[in-house]
């Protein structure tokens, strides 16, 4: 039982030390770029205000502490699709399987898209004042055709994650594509750590993670360089009524920021374990809500986004998964025969 505590130990320090050496090599950014990278995925996340990365169990967690991959189910595929607001959509697929018992891998799409922007400018009128206005054809003069310009940001992620006792730890790595008159890349990773504290109280779990820890550097055909902030987000979750429900508060903090932390919160109940879930969740001064329906293969799960500034939002998300049991169980007896 020492051992076992030992080895727990042992895991944990040197991935906290990690974390601290990238906080205190992390260095000042005058912005930010690919904010979409931001907005995650998975209606149930979502609908828990994003407060998972110390309980996600499905393969978002890709998304939101890659740590947490080892205890999606053995296989799944998920997709979601949203209307933002007036022509702006955004969409994520994952699809994630456990290797084994211990390791687990991803690969997760992301896109917002937003078709018909017309292209403005500032022109001086006859009395001196600027004035903005369409800019039609090539010019700000009145033609017959007007130009419009389509908003295009996706990603591309590759996440593994392994366990040994109760300490997960995951990597993601990524690439940036965007395009908006001219286009950009740009390649980076995130890192996280997941722990079960089963030891000390039932259901208690801890989870960090550290995005675009390489300090992502995103290149467009200008010539023109952005950086992406690194960004710690911590979190700590908790079972109560003999597991069925679960609660999480998370806060989030740009490193080397002035800004205080982002608090996100969430909370689910599970009606009937499996089958029926609802939840809600706060963001930093945004709502959500939602549930989920399914069974073991089949799940959907819907939340509904208030906004602060933009219009509120429905999130779907639709899952098809293969549960560890039956496959594991399958493996051991042929190893038998």
């Amino acid at each position: 039982m020492l051992r076992h505590y030992s080895d727990i130990t042992k895991a944990i320090t040197i991935v906290l030390l990690f974390f601290i050496k990238t906080v205190f090599c992390a260095v000042d950014y005058a912005g930010e770029s690919a904010p979409f990278m931001k907005m995650g995925g998975g209606a149930a996340s979502l609908g828990l205000g994003g407060a998972v990365v110390a309980s996600c169990s499905d393969v978002s967690a890709a998304l939101w502490n890659p740590a947490r991959l080892t205890y999606m189910p053995f296989f799944e595929l998920t997709a979601m699709h949203t209307r933002l607001f007036s022509d702006t959509y955004y969409d994520y697929a994952g699809f994630g399987t456990r290797i084994t018992s211990n390791l687990a891998f991803s690969l997760s799409y992301l896109r917002l898209e937003s078709d018909n922007i017309e292209k403005t400018a500032v022109v001086v009128d006859q009395n001196g004042n600027p004035v903005i206005t369409k800019i039609y054809g090539q010019d700000a003069v009145k033609v017959d055709i007007t130009d419009y310009l389509v908003f295009l940001n996706q990603a591309v992620i590759a996440s593994a994650a392994y366990r040994f006792q109760s300490v997960s730890i995951g990597m993601n790595i990524k690439y940036l594509h965007m395009e908006l008159e001219k286009t950009a890349w740009g390649l980076g990773a995130d890192a996280g750590i997941a722990v079960d504290l089963d030891h000390i109280t039932d259901g208690l779990s801890i989870g960090l993670v550290c995005r675009d820890f390489t300090k992502t550097s995103v290149h467009w055909s200008t010539g023109h360089t952005d950086k992406i902030s690194p960004e710690l987000q911590f979190g700590i979750s908790k079972l109560f009524l003999r597991r069925h429900v679960q609660l999480e508060a998370d806060a989030v903090q740009l490193l080397r920021s002035k800004h205080i932390p982002r608090l996100y919160a969430g909370i689910e109940g599970f009606i009937v374990k499996d089958h029926l879930s609802i939840r809600t969740g706060y963001q930093d001064g945004q709502i959500s809500f939602g549930a989920g329906l399914g069974n073991k293969y089949l799940k959907a799960d819907y939340t509904f986004v208030l906004h602060k500034y933009l219009d509120n939002t429905h999130r779907i998300s639709i899952s098809i998964t293969l549960p560890d049991a039956q496959v594991f169980k399958r493996r051991q007896t042929t190893e038998k025969e």
